[in-house]
């Protein structure tokens, strides 16, 4: 189910199959009672095992690589939600309100980018001292 799983298999650190059914229930239900009922487990397990060592790091795995894919669906669609904002942008014949909109969005979009760089930036610099 996840890179945590797969590799913590056999070495004393495993999840089981009814707990790697929890994580996957827990990623697609609005609560821990939904979970557990998909997951075919009791509430007092499921919350038992949230509060594990283990099984919270396979969750938390499991919850950074459904991001991660979310994240890439994104990116590989962006370039079409980009060149539409700069259409309706630069469309004279489009609603005032509907191209300011669109201008917001492209300048929010990017100093947002922007931001998200320069920390990224100072994040490694960071780390570069720190690992001398």
């Amino acid at each position: 189910m996840t890179e945590f799983s797969e590799k913590s298999r056999g070495h004393g650190n495993s999840i089981s199959r009814k707990q790697e059914a929890a994580i996957a229930a827990l990623l697609i239900s609005r609560t821990q009672t939904d979970a557990a009922l998909k997951a075919g487990v009791s509430v007092s397990t499921l919350r038992r095992w949230v509060k594990d060592e283990v099984f919270a790091a396979g969750y938390q795995a499991a919850k950074r690589d459904l991001l991660e894919g979310t994240i890439n669906q994104i990116r590989s669609v962006s370039s079409v939600a980009v060149r539409t904002l700069a259409e309706i942008a630069s469309d004279k014949r489009a609603k005032s309100s509907a191209r300011v909109a669109a201008c917001r969005t492209i300048l929010s979009v990017l100093l947002d980018g922007v931001e998200a760089q320069s920390l990224s930036d100072r994040l490694d610099a960071w780390e570069a001292a720190e690992n001398g």
